[in-house]
């Protein structure tokens, strides 16, 4: 399967829509069954997980540690079978995550997101998260 760049775009600009709205049912409808996710700040891996659930619960429980979350997609490159959204994370924490990050205090995050296709499927088959 060939994907152009308007369908790339779209299936992006969705799930992170679904993302935004805790909605985690519409974002399984883009996920591939064995998806890999990774999260690397500084080069350092500090999350991974392996299969559509295990990506989901992680998520189900990000959730809840905000009263407001939303990710901003800022540009989205695509070169060949390269594709990465700059996306800037901005959300309210719900509760104290330890003595100098506390319930309320506002986290901005931006990252550069690398997402994988399968060719066969056209679902996101691997997620990559790069921060700082």
């Amino acid at each position: 399967m060939k994907f152009d760049k308007k369908f790339i775009r779209e299936k992006i600009t969705s799930y992170i829509d679904s993302y935004n709205n805790s909605d985690l049912s519409e974002m399984e409808k883009f996920l591939d069954d064995d998806i890999i996710y990774k999260n690397i700040v500084d080069d350092d891996v500090n999350i991974t997980t392996k299969g559509k659930n295990a990506f989901l619960e992680l998520n189900k429980k990000s959730f809840s540690l905000f009263t407001e979350k939303e990710k901003e997609i800022i540009t989205i490159f695509i070169e060949k079978k390269k594709i990465i959204a700059e996306i800037f994370f901005h959300g309210v924490l719900a509760k104290d995550l330890n003595k100098d990050v506390l319930k309320g205090d506002k986290v901005r995050i931006e990252t550069n997101t690398e997402f994988t296709f399968s060719d066969k499927s056209g679902l996101i088959i691997e997620i990559t998260d790069y921060s700082s």
